[in-house]
């Protein structure tokens, strides 16, 4: 598999670009990534948040700088449970919200 992007249309930002061009041609490596990145940076700065707390009240519990065990469970289940079954939970809502808009019966306004 080739994931380079194609060239993109004169005008467009190369990172917007380049995401909504992965989003389209790889959708759940795209959402997969975005979702690690985005659950390690905020895993990251909650424990920083509770180490300066812990410090403020002058709580012992909080004296490790960063849990990297930890922070690699959370980016493992976002990777491997959390993303993938958001991804497909949205499909299947697609799916049942495009059968269910052509339906007659529905009461207009409803969807």
């Amino acid at each position: 598999n080739n994931i380079t992007p194609e060239p993109m249309a004169e005008g467009s930002d190369s990172w917007s670009g380049t995401y909504l061009y992965m989003l389209e041609h790889f959708p759940l490596f795209t959402k997969v990534l975005t979702g690690v990145v985005g659950m390690a940076i905020g895993d990251y700065v909650s424990q920083k948040a509770e180490k300066y707390f812990c410090a403020v009240e002058g709580s012992q519990g909080f004296k490790r700088d960063t849990n990297w065990g930890r922070l690699a469970n959370v980016v493992l289940f976002a990777a491997l449970v959390g993303v993938p079954i958001l991804h497909f939970y949205y499909m299947f809502l697609e799916f049942f919200v495009s059968r269910t808009k052509s339906n007659p019966h529905l009461p207009e306004g409803l969807l």
